[in-house]
């Protein structure tokens, strides 16, 4: 019966402290935010900016800090910062449409002559079914933007505007990757297999043209909930490949359809990647593949792999062993939330240009080991999540490293549960200035050497070693706290 009590008092007092850990960090984003909207309005700016930046190290999913920090620079006539950071702000919101929105508008409002802000909206408002306020914000950029084209292209696959001679004359075959998103729209089909096809002997009178240059070079049909995309001799990708399989639309109910049905695509050896520059959000919540042969797939020109299969839940299998990563630079959500994932073999990768690698194996729970010997991380500047909720990794090698010019590490080993000893003794943390919830809940790790850390430009230590129940031991002798917040940092340790 004491055990019983005990035990209860226990959870008790643990949900008691949890309770006000939260109205805590409520009523400090409220205080920060508060302070950057009456600097942001006496034109203090950078006072501004150093409040919302408190923000975001308390609750990184605070848009509204985003904008204000973006406002901030505005009003100190960097655009270039502004812009810089509503785009992070995209990446961070990557799974929150009604907050991109927010985002992309103040973008356009910073740079309207940017065409890919009005496309990106207009693309949210086509997914949600709001056709007519997608027309208006391809209109409004076809007034503006610089590079008419792909706006115009888009505008008139809705409103049948004629636009012959606007395109420039591409060669034949090249498929046009909105026509994948406009044909899902469209036809408001279910897509559970795609076939790319050598041929377009079988194409239906009907089929639509998926071709860049508009000439026919390339069709599209739909067969039942197969859809093909066939050229004689092949396909080519465009440059832009970026997203070109996440489109869906949703129904009356709130169900989402469209590419997330995809149980399967078939690229049959012949849909030429070789051109191709960006290969970010590809796949992105194609939740039903289950497998992708992409042993076709010339990635040699590739600049960004972000989110390249990310929310690709029921992946169990994914050989990407002939990927050529030599010119990547970003690596963000890559494989996030590829949560059937039980193994990765990415021994291959070059990851020498690489800045990028925020959040890239979140919640792939089912990861058991990570080989990451090969990895060169002398230009990444990001780990924010690297590995958060990996919960099933029992070890990790990090001892090839370079952490020199990482400027943030908030989260890095979230929840990593099954992890029992860590060896960062090669971590170079002299740029760091986050490292808010990095081993949070590591509940299994017994050993983690942080004793090289230099924590000099660290502003956050929040929650840090929170929940490392198992810590046998724990240097931080060489740890400078002087500017950072250290509450709760050792929270259900030994020593908390």
């Amino acid at each position: 019966m004491k055990k019983l009590l005990s035990l209860i008092l226990v959870i008790v007092l643990t949900m008691a402290l949890f309770t006000s850990c939260a109205r805590v960090d409520k009523a400090r984003v409220s205080m920060y935010l508060d302070f950057g909207e009456k600097y942001l309005s006496d034109m203090e700016y950078e006072k501004a900016i150093v409040n919302f930046e408190k923000v975001i190290e308390v609750d990184p999913k605070n848009s509204r800090a985003y904008i204000g920090i973006a406002e901030a620079y505005e009003g100190l006539g960097d655009t270039d910062s502004a812009i810089e950071m509503l785009e992070n702000a995209l990446d961070v919101f990557w799974d929150d449409e009604y907050s991109q929105v927010d985002i992309l508008e103040k973008l356009i409002e910073v740079d309207p002559t940017e065409a890919k802000w009005y496309l990106e909206l207009a693309q949210i408002y086509i997914n949600w079914g709001e056709e007519d306020r997608a027309i208006e914000i391809l209109k409004q950029g076809v007034e503006n933007a610089s590079d008419k084209t792909e706006l115009r292209k888009l505008l008139a696959s809705f409103t049948g505007v004629d636009i012959s001679g606007v395109t420039a004359q591409v060669s034949g075959n090249v498929l046009d990757n909105n026509m994948i998103r406009n044909f899902v729209y469209s036809t408001k089909s279910d897509i559970t297999e795609i076939d790319f096809l050598d041929s377009t002997a079988d194409a239906p009178e009907d089929a639509w043209d998926f071709s860049l240059s508009g000439d026919g070079s390339v069709l599209g049909w739909l067969d039942g909930t197969h859809l093909y995309v066939a050229g004689d001799g092949g396909i080519k990708a465009d440059e832009d490949a970026r997203g070109m399989f996440r489109y869906s639309w949703i129904d009356e109910n709130g169900e989402q359809h469209g590419c997330s049905s995809l149980i399967q695509i078939n690229f049959n050896n012949c849909f030429d990647t070789s051109a191709v520059t960006d290969m970010a959000y590809m796949f992105d919540h194609c939740s039903s593949l289950t497998s992708l042969d992409l042993s076709c797939f010339n990635t040699s020109k590739v600049e960004n792999m972000a989110a390249m299969f990310d929310s690709c839940s029921s992946l169990t299998y994914l050989d990407i062993s002939s990927f050529d990563t030599s010119n990547v630079t970003s690596m963000d959500s890559m494989f996030g939330a590829c949560s059937s994932l039980t193994s990765l073999d990415l021994s291959h990768f070059n990851t020498a240009k690489v800045i990028d690698m925020d959040y890239m194996f979140e919640f792939c729970s089912l990861l058991t080991s990570l080989d990451l010997t090969s990895f060169d991380t002398s230009k990444v500047l990001y780990m924010r999540d690297m590995f958060f909720y990996c919960e099933s990794l029992e070890s990790l090698d990090l001892s090839s490293f370079n952490t020199s010019r990482v400027t943030t590490m908030s989260n890095m080993f979230y929840c990593c549960e099954s992890l029992k000893s860590l060896d960062l003794s090669n971590f170079n943390t002299r740029n760091v200035t986050s490292m808010y919830c990095m081993f949070y809940g590591c509940a299994s790790l017994e050993t983690v050497d942080v004793s090289s850390f230099n924590t000099s430009e660290v502003t956050t230590m929040y929650r840090m070693f929170c929940r490392c129940s198992s810590l046998m031991e724990l240097d931080l002798s060489n740890f400078n706290t002087s500017r950072a917040d250290t509450s709760g940092m050792l929270d259900g340790t030994a020593w908390g």
